[in-house]
């Protein structure tokens, strides 16, 4: 059996690229998405020593196909800043 693959962009609220991008199977995105949704996300800003963290705000599934034999899910989750 072929492991199912996903690819995960990472967004934070009102931004156009995605401040990350993970490939991982879907066994394993099971275990990441249950520990965001109970830790959060924890950012740290480039250049800076500050940390920003965020919780999930939207999680968004898309089955794409990149060719004839391949099935690729997308996986896009949006973040807000936590107060």
């Amino acid at each position: 059996m072929e492991r199912e693959l996903i690819n995960v962009y990472l967004f934070k609220t009102g931004e156009a690229y995605p401040i990350s991008i993970k490939h991982m199977t879907f066994s394993d995105f099971k275990t990441f998405h249950q520990y965001i949704e109970q830790y959060g996300l924890n950012y740290d800003v480039p250049d800076s020593d500050e940390r920003e963290k965020y919780t999930i705000k939207e999680v968004d599934f898309t089955l794409v196909k990149k060719d004839v034999k391949t099935k690729v899910f997308e996986v896009y989750m949006t973040f807000k800043k936590r107060e």
